[in-house]
């Protein structure tokens, strides 16, 4: 309680004092953590990154038995530094139709390619086989750089690039052979874009070709004319039942576009389109159960579709939301604790100012109380939750259906023809012929 007359010159230079320090106390404390944070990224960089174990995104969706296998890359950052990069690591989960298997650790590999009862692994020098119980290796020098490989009826085919260009391998029990590749695409073009499918005793090449998918068909003797599809988008070719199915996709913002066409060994079919909505990071065509799915890695979950004849079934979740997962909570109590030691580092400051400066105010007999800068701080907080909360959370807004561009250009014909008397039947007569 303020009894004697205040000199406000010399309140107004303490304040003036006070506000300085506590704006130096917090351009210090700025600059501390600054500092701090730079030596640890200079010094450690992956230090922070190992504190948390990031989300790692599918590469590969093959089924094999009756279940989904899921492989995704990741990164191990325990032990990194510059001398030392982070580890690139592959996991493989399996999903039952049930539940998901928690990730196994596997040998990275360059490419796959699913068979009945096993899948063949392909990667520089060499091929591994897992059949959902052990892993067999066996090495190839034949075998290149970034190998794609198929296995059908004659042995074992791998696409991989050999001394600069592309090379076709055919790896059989008793020798290798090397198989010429068509002209077109020996001209400089990436074995990544390739992918191999075998059919019974016929092996078949798709790559892209700027805007254009080719096809390629050989049998064994020769390669048959290349057949073209337009570009899509993404692609990929899946082979199930005796039949090749050709799957393009695209998204367009949070709408997936998907024409399938299928092979049977003599022509293709006329390409089906179906349309699946919601936002996804990663699409996958995958066989799974002997259906044709559609895999999709969304912001926070897994989940597919299920392509079954003319019509699209789905989604089908296979993995809890993100929110669940252990990296949320390790990332709200980061901003939790930081939360908290900034509120303390309020309230302490806020306890010596209280010391130095003025508590209560009396004026026309009647007395003010000044709010601490703990209580300034806090109520802003809590003006920026009641602002941020609403914004950053919106309803979806009611659009209204748009009529068709035919019927609403008949409803304008038969008003302007009202207003100028044109018209000899009421509105209502109209109506009921079946004009809106």
């Amino acid at each position: 309680m303020v009894e004697a007359p205040v000199n406000l010159e010399n309140e107004k230079k303490k304040n003036i004092r006070l506000a300085l320090g506590v704006a130096s106390l917090g351009v210090i404390t700025f600059f501390c953590i600054y500092i701090i944070f730079f030596a640890i990224m200079f010094f450690s960089p992956w230090s922070i990154f190992s504190l948390f174990s990031f989300l790692s995104f599918p590469e590969k969706v093959v089924g094999l038995n009756g279940n989904l296998l899921i492989f995704s890359k990741s990164f191990d950052f325990k032990g990194a530094a510059y001398e030392k990069p982070p580890r690139e690591k592959m996991n493989l989960r399996i999903y039952d139709g049930d539940s998901l298997s928690e990730p196994e650790e596997i040998k990275t590999f360059a490419s796959l390619y699913p068979t009945e009862n096993k899948i063949y692994f392909f990667d520089k020098g060499l091929y591994r086989t897992f059949d959902m119980k052990t892993w067999e290796e066996f090495k190839n020098s034949v075998i290149g750089s970034y190998p794609k490989g198929a296995v059908g009826t004659d042995g074992i085919w791998v696409l991989s690039t050999t001394r600069n260009k592309p090379v076709l391998s055919l790896i059989t029990e008793g020798e290798t052979k090397e198989v010429p590749l068509p002209d077109d695409v020996l001209e400089g073009m990436k074995v990544c874009s390739f992918q191999l499918l075998c059919l019974e005793n016929e092996l078949h090449l798709f790559w892209k070709n700027g805007d254009t998918l080719v096809w390629y068909k050989y049998d064994g003797k020769k390669w048959d004319q290349p057949e073209m599809f337009e570009d899509r988008g993404e692609y990929k070719a899946v082979f199930l039942k005796n039949k090749i199915y050709l799957i393009h996709f695209r998204s367009f913002g949070n709408h997936l576009e998907i024409a399938l066409r299928g092979f049977n060994g003599y022509f293709w079919s006329e390409p089906k389109t179906f349309d699946i909505r919601g936002t996804s990071v990663i699409t996958i065509p995958a066989v799974f159960k002997d259906k044709l799915v559609i895999f999709q890695q969304g912001l926070f979950s897994e989940k597919y579709h299920l392509l079954d004849g003319d019509h699209i079934e789905g989604p089908f979740s296979i993995s809890k939301p993100f929110f669940f997962s252990v990296n949320l909570w390790k990332i709200l109590f980061v901003i939790l604790s930081f939360q908290l030691i900034f509120f303390l580092f309020i309230f302490l400051v806020s306890l010596v100012i209280r010391k130095f400066k003025l508590k209560t105010w009396r004026m026309n007999a009647r007395e003010y109380e000044f709010a601490s800068l703990f209580r300034r701080t806090l109520a802003m907080t809590i003006d920026f939750l009641l602002i941020t909360i609403p914004a950053v959370a919106p309803l979806p807004p009611k659009v209204k259906a748009l009529p068709p561009v035919k019927e609403t250009l008949e409803l304008l014909q038969i008003q302007r023809e009202m207003i100028e008397g044109k018209l000899a039947k009421p509105v209502a007569a109209v109506k009921k012929e079946g004009v809106p």
